[in-house]
């Protein structure tokens, strides 16, 4: 995408001042065509004859808006769900439109490819064993979620055999090495990944985008003091995807590989866990 936008940039700057000239031009005449004696507005509309505030009158019409709204979802609830008890089988089928329509929501749109070994990402100046205690080994890795994009993260490895599978996501504003105890800032009652792991568990913990700003932007075109999220958000948004589904399909992409693991070491048919909190409890929560 950097790579596009400094190809590009130079020839399609003129084009862009054009247009926004264009568009502002056109509403300078609008603009002042209601300021003409006797105007009557446009085609098909009338003038606006709000006194006072508009703007707050404008976000308090929201507001009533969203608040009707919210007092109405009880009574819809039960006409948008049908829920059946009957059987595990039943329930999951019966909440599975929902479900389809609420990963849409959050833009969980593109088709994950087929579950594939974890990469563990090494050179030689970077080898990819990270740590490692008696208990556990920690490895850098990557998987891949779908076309274009990829998920990165620390994998810890149990000495003995696992007892179960768990992904763990920590806030945003954490890296995988502070849950990991990698970092010494860190209070070891924080440090869920390596709890985990030093009970037994295979810990899987993927990094998630931050909240700085460093990369928001082209360093050649202009940078934002946007945060990684919200500039990510921003983009995604128009093309119908969501920051907060890209970072669940990169969780679902890890569960389809710990799914396909039939087994570990001997062990068959280990118990698959999610764990977070922050804002990787929400990212859980919509796993």
């Amino acid at each position: 995408m950097t790579a596009f936008l400094k190809a590009e940039f130079p020839f399609r700057r003129n084009w862009i001042l054009r247009i926004r000239l264009l568009f502002l031009h056109a509403a300078f005449i609008f603009f002042f065509q209601g300021l003409l004696p006797g105007a009557t507005g446009l085609p098909n509309t009338r003038l606006l004859e709000m006194e006072g505030n508009i703007s707050l009158e404008v976000v308090a019409s929201v507001d009533r808006f969203l608040l009707k709204k919210i007092s109405q979802s009880p009574q819809e609830r039960t006409r948008r769900w049908n829920w059946n008890y009957s059987s595990i089988r039943d329930y999951l089928k019966s909440i599975r439109e929902n479900r389809h329509r609420f990963l849409r929501r959050i833009g969980v749109v593109d088709n994950r490819l087929p579950a594939q070994e974890l990469k563990v990402m090494a050179t030689l100046s970077s080898p990819g064993l990270v740590a490692e205690s008696r208990f556990f080994r920690v490895f850098s890795v990557e998987w891949p979620v779908f076309n274009g994009v990829n998920a990165e993260g620390l994998l810890l490895e149990p000495s003995e055999g696992a007892k179960a599978r768990v992904i763990v996501l920590p806030d945003a504003d954490w890296t995988p090495e502070m849950t990991v105890g990698l970092d010494s800032d860190v209070s070891s009652d924080f440090q869920m990944a390596r709890i985990l792991a030093e009970a037994g568990c295979q810990v899987l913990v993927p990094t998630i985008i931050n909240r700085e700003n460093t990369w928001s932007g082209n360093p050649r075109v202009r940078l934002s003091n946007q945060t990684h999220r919200e500039f990510i958000y921003r983009q995604a948004y128009f093309m119908g995807r969501h920051i907060i589904g890209y970072e669940v399909q990169k969780v679902l992409a890890a569960l389809d590989y710990f799914t396909r693991e039939k087994s570990f070491r001997g062990k068959t048919r280990l118990p698959i866990g999610i764990a977070g909190y922050g804002e990787g409890g929400l990212i859980a929560l919509y796993a």
